[in-house]
């Protein structure tokens, strides 16, 4: 037994039709709540122990369910499933949108570290990927992200997201639009071709418009050598659609009048695993003053304080997120996974509750399921022993 679940009540309207080796039925634990065991490896047990393991979960659950245990059972059925305890990286999508819904500020949806800290595993990878949110088919893998990188010319744009970040080389002959779910300070390019004459000119939208971006630093001189361009977040930095994308935070670069147009083998953000010492994980300052202006070199302060692009130009060492975002909580058992804060709450609402209330209703609505699993995310509880044989 590895994982316990809570499933609604209305999974007992399922039960039935089994064929073959049965676990036995009882009597429901709750009128209203089913109480839910998920194993792993069922089907790996010697099979002159099953019969036993199957009776033992039967007088203790409600329901069982796990690779091999299936409908057959007559109490187990996959209806659908939403982790509880938190969303991959393709799923804050979906609290971004519940927030903005309900006036809540979604970052306060979710859980955040104060310090760096280290996990056993990669807490995040691909994350530096534009757009690493958004994905075609299969969220997490950099081979199917869509709609981060768009090259413009001729009045048409090719979206250019996976070999911006693969290779082997992007050309750009008019426009560069470079897009991401969340507000970000930087683009790494490796330049493959140089741009001789003309010039490059970068634009953020305003909301209305695109307007100027100053970079603090181009060290790729306007795409003529690889390098870094950064840049402080502005504070009127809106997000929005561009080709049918999702609505994220765009940069956009526009090359004119070269004698030879840029090209690139290579564009990322920035890496939310480079941290301090042995850690592996960011944490965000705690509570710094404004920023005044001019930001002084090296001086702890907070840009645009209460909005998205909230933003510490110079973290301490032992809490390096610039941004919020970069410190989110994570689970050590995957990568890009990002726990809910089930404690916030955002007028008078207990934001983590409504998104998976309105999850499992969306979800059911949909398919015209009668129940939803909730996941507890790999909670492992201490001690369990699964009983012999003959209990």
């Amino acid at each position: 037994m590895r994982e316990l679940f809570l499933i609604l009540s209305m999974l007992l309207a399922l039960a039935g039709g089994a064929q073959g080796q049965t676990i036995p039925a009882h009597a429901q634990h709750y009128p209203n709540i089913s109480n839910m065991v998920v194993t792993y490896g069922i089907t790996g047990e010697p099979s002159t122990l099953a019969p036993g393991i199957r009776q033992w979960f039967g007088g203790r659950f409600d329901r069982v369910l796990g690779p091999g245990v299936g409908p057959k059972d007559g109490k187990t059925w996959w209806l659908d499933y939403t982790d509880m305890a938190g969303v991959y990286a393709a799923g804050v999508y979906g609290v971004q949108s519940l927030a903005a819904a309900n006036g809540f500020a979604y970052e306060g949806m979710l859980l955040h570290t104060s310090v760096d800290m280290q996990y056993r595993t990669p807490p995040w990878k691909d994350m530096q990927q534009f757009d690493a949110f958004e994905s075609s088919s299969n969220p997490g893998n950099y081979l199917t992200a869509i709609h981060g990188v768009f090259t413009y010319s001729g009045g048409s744009y090719t979206d250019v997201t996976v070999k911006s970040y693969t290779g082997p080389s992007v050309a750009v002959t008019n426009a560069l639009y470079v897009g991401y779910m969340e507000p970000f300070d930087q683009m790494n390019i490796v330049i493959q071709t140089p741009r001789y004459g003309g010039n490059a000119t970068y634009q953020y939208w305003n909301g209305s418009g695109w307007i100027s971006l100053v970079p603090q630093l181009d060290s790729t001189n306007g795409l003529s050598a690889t390098g870094r361009v950064y840049f402080y977040p502005p504070g009127d930095w809106a997000p929005t659609v561009v080709n049918g994308s999702k609505s994220k935070f765009w940069v956009r670069v526009t090359v004119s009048g070269a004698t030879t147009y840029p090209a690139y083998s290579k564009l990322y953000g920035d890496d939310w695993s480079v941290s301090s010492g042995q850690n592996n994980a960011r944490g965000w300052n705690g509570a710094v003053p404004p920023c005044p202006a001019p930001i002084p070199p090296g001086t702890a302060c907070r840009m645009n304080v209460g909005t998205r692009m909230e933003y510490d130009p110079y973290p301490p060492a032992n809490a390096s997120a610039k941004f919020k975002y970069q410190s989110r909580a994570t689970g050590v058992w995957s990568v890009n996974y990002t726990f809910g804060n089930p404690s916030n709450i955002q007028n008078g609402v207990r934001t983590w509750a409504r998104f998976l209330s309105e999850t499992a209703a969306a979800t059911l609505s949909a398919t015209g399921e009668e129940g939803i699993m909730f996941d507890d995310a790999g909670t492992t509880l201490a001690g369990a022993v699964i009983a012999p044989a003959n209990p």
